[in-house]
């Protein structure tokens, strides 16, 4: 679903961001802005962070285009519209997301509330950002049910540094997005493809696949490094990085599918890396009952019920494990 979504939203970004550079070239680029609406509308229905399309359209305006045009009534409009639909947006946001979703008592089925949602998305984003930037084996353990959560800016204290972490990145896509408006355009793009899921919606905390098409805007902030990044022998340098670092990320990802290839193998790398998630015990427990064929007198039926003990003595454990 999210991958369905993300091909009609970058289909419907492509097909934006060509109406504007018609606009600005003093064409007509309304055929290509209109068919945004029918690729937007098949994202949305495969997955509802489609409707994130406008985000993204902001941060190309705010960086690349500059909500300019060849003639100035059409500027003027952009303008104006991204003007009025962001208070439209910071309105409906206000008066009627945040009083559905947010609550200060625990959310049905989760262990945390509003607030301690948003203090542990302080930590989560940076989390997202090391996973991306070095994508160890060891750090994509896909289940986080035991993720800790942040009760206050303080506590724990990676909260703090978390927000002035992201502030800093914030504050540093505004200044230099002028100067450098492709390193600013990864910055809201990634802040922009976490907007909703890291918000007040009380979904589960973490998911890799978030980072699907945020990671687009790390990799155009890295592009944009290494285009100024100077040099003294040309540009081979460069290239031979850039390969180094493909292949090295390649080799990771093999290896990770050779994990993911194998069920049982899976179960037990996802619960060695993490024995304090429920979920990967459950998974675990499940594939050696499931070899046991649910005979009481085989050998692994044993393991599955030892995984399974284990399981519903974690504090986050569920009705499964009992």
């Amino acid at each position: 679903m999210e991958m369905l979504s993300l091909l009609f939203v970058l289909l419907a970004l492509s097909s934006y961001l060509r109406g504007r550079q018609l606009q600005i070239a003093g064409q007509s680029g309304w055929p290509w802005l209109l068919a945004c609406l029918p690729l937007v509308a098949l994202g949305l229905a495969a997955k509802e962070t489609a409707a994130l399309f406008p985000a993204y359209t902001l941060a190309l305006e705010l960086t690349l285009l500059r909500f300019t045009a060849y003639r100035p009534v059409t500027a003027r409009r952009w303008q104006w519209a991204y003007g009025l639909a962001s208070l439209l947006a910071l309105l409906v946001y206000t008066v009627i997301v945040i009083p559905h979703y947010g609550s200060l008592d625990t959310h049905t089925g989760r262990f945390f509330n509003t607030p301690e949602r948003l203090y542990t998305q302080l930590r989560i984003l940076p989390l997202y950002l090391q996973q991306i930037l070095l994508p160890l084996p060891g750090s994509m353990t896909f289940y986080y049910d035991d993720f800790p959560i942040s009760k206050s800016l303080f506590e724990p204290v990676s909260t703090l540094f978390g927000a002035l972490l992201l502030l800093s990145l914030l504050l540093m896509a505004s200044w230099l997005r002028h100067r450098y408006p492709l390193l600013s355009l990864g910055i809201f793009w990634f802040f922009a493809g976490h907007l909703l899921t890291s918000n007040v919606i009380p979904l589960e905390l973490v998911f890799e696949h978030r980072n699907y098409f945020a990671l687009l805007g790390v990799l155009l902030v890295l592009a944009e490094l290494v285009r100024h990044l100077p040099v003294r022998d040309g540009p081979a340098i460069k290239y031979a990085g850039i390969t180094a670092i493909v292949i090295g990320v390649a080799l990771l990802g093999h290896i990770r599918a050779s994990v993911w290839g194998n069920a049982l193998l899976l179960s037990n790398d996802l619960a060695e890396k993490n024995p304090e998630s429920p979920r990967a015990l459950h998974e675990q427990g499940v594939k050696y009952y499931l070899l046991a064929h649910k005979n009481p007198d085989l050998p692994f039926f044993d393991t599955a019920w030892q995984i399974f003990t284990r399981e519903a003595a974690l504090p986050r454990s569920s009705i499964p494990a009992a």
